[in-house]
């Protein structure tokens, strides 16, 4: 019996000792990914100011073609929101809140799971090159003093990085169809 003890306080120790840690993790997370899409700016910017054209390029919904999407009233840019419901994708609602056409759209992200309420920021900047536009896809959160979502934000530039890429190239690929 003295032995279930010592195991119970080393779990307790070891609890305590990853809180701990996960509170000294970074509280701020930024994940950004960056493209140079061989289309003029006019092919790009509508299929992301238009949520209604994200099925075509976005990395989530090829994950779940059952996602049931919901539409604001407001068409394009400003104001323009949706929320999804999936078994795969979760819950969640995004809303573009500034655009300044057609360089820079930014959004506000809200996931709502049974484990976790979460929301983020995100931007898409456009600049026009002679070769192309670098579409740069950006993404920031705070994770708060939940210690666990702090261990959590260690994955996030591998997990949201490699799907920013992957809609990335979707995008390009889109816009290619466009013309």
């Amino acid at each position: 019996m003295r032995w279930l003890m010592n195991v119970v306080k080393a779990l307790l120790v070891l609890l305590l000792l990853l809180a701990g840690i996960g509170l000294l993790l970074p509280r701020q997370r930024h994940v950004e990914r960056r493209l140079i899409i061989q289309a003029p700016v006019t092919q790009i910017w509508p299929l992301l100011a238009d949520p209604k054209h994200w099925v075509e390029w976005s990395p989530w919904y090829s994950r779940d073609p059952a996602v049931k999407l919901n539409y604001s009233s407001a068409v394009v840019g400003v104001g323009a929101d949706w929320t999804w419901d999936s078994v795969t994708l979760g819950h969640g609602r995004m809303q573009f809140v500034q655009a300044d056409e057609p360089r820079q759209l930014d959004y506000r992200l809200q996931l709502k799971d049974q484990d976790m309420n979460s929301s983020a920021t995100g931007s898409f900047k456009l600049e026009v090159l002679n070769i192309g536009v670098r579409v740069i896809w950006s993404l920031d959160t705070d994770l708060g003093w939940n210690p666990a979502m702090r261990w959590f934000g260690l994955g996030m530039e591998r997990m949201v990085g490699a799907d920013f890429d992957d809609g990335l190239m979707r995008l390009s690929q889109a816009a290619a169809q466009a013309r």
